[in-house]
């Protein structure tokens, strides 16, 4: 599963989440900006997944393209 923060609250608030099915979920993934420890450990205590986050590319990145 993959969203910034701001979808990764959408979901958890969303009516149908608790009913839902997401067993095959192994891991989630965020980015865009800084995911608040609350949420980290809300989405792993729920989904029983790890939730990996980054906030941004490194800026040499950009040196690949020619």
């Amino acid at each position: 599963m993959v969203g910034v923060p701001t979808m990764l609250v959408a979901m958890l608030e969303h009516p149908s989440f608790a009913t839902s099915d997401l067993s095959s979920v192994k891991a989630i993934c965020s980015g865009g900006s800084t995911v608040p420890a609350a949420l980290v450990q809300r989405f792993e205590k729920e989904l029983g997944a790890p939730l990996h986050h980054r906030i941004r590319a490194r800026p040499n990145v950009r040196r690949w393209r020619r």
